[in-house]
């Protein structure tokens, strides 16, 4: 690899306290294409990103920033002596407050449901799918986020998450798996 290609200023990223924060600044060739990169194991892709970069330690559990844009890490292999291809997906993340159902009593002893503020956090958003259901005789409307979050971000079914942009959501799955990354699918429904 010619050092003279590695032109492109990047930002190596780790997850701490609830934000991406840049850990160092690293050079790197940059090659974004017209791939899908399927960064969402239930959702659907984002633009595809390639980058060469000096051989270093960086792991999925990383992300970068490239020319302002977020770079989701989903792979990194070996290219040649020295140096590492760092597949990414261009996705931005979004600020995500979640809550939890308390269940309390009031003074004559009947159930309250109340909304507990839990921690505040960043995932990357994908659409699952649009379902339909008619029913008589009003139809609904089930809209499913997929939100990818770093390992550390933990959520339970049912939680509340209020996603920037698009409104407040109930974790309905939550798909923890994988070693860099949990997944979590929030629904809501509407009035068709």
């Amino acid at each position: 690899m010619d050092a003279g290609k590695l032109n492109e200023k990047l930002s190596l990223l780790k997850y701490d306290d609830g934000n991406w924060q840049q850990i160092s600044v690293l050079w790197g060739s940059a090659l974004q294409n017209d791939k899908n990169n399927i960064f969402s194991s239930v959702g659907i892709g984002a633009r595809n990103v390639e980058f060469v970069i000096r051989r270093r330690e960086i792991s999925l559990h990383n992300a970068l920033q490239w020319r302002g844009r977020h770079c989701f890490l989903t792979g990194i292999t070996d290219e040649g002596r020295g140096h590492l291809r760092v597949t990414a997906a261009l996705i931005e993340p979004v600020v995500c407050r979640s809550y939890r159902s308390i269940i309390t009593h009031n003074e004559n002893r009947n159930p309250v449901h109340t909304l507990e503020p839990l921690f505040e956090f960043k995932a990357c958003v994908t659409e699952k799918y649009m379902g339909f259901m008619q029913q008589q005789p009003q139809a609904q409307i089930k809209e499913t986020l997929v939100l990818v979050t770093p390992k550390s971000v933990e959520l339970k079914m049912g939680d509340i998450v209020e996603i920037s942009g698009f409104g407040k959501y109930a974790v309905t799955l939550p798909h923890t798996i994988d070693e860099f990354k949990n997944e979590y699918e929030a629904q809501r429904t509407k009035e068709g």
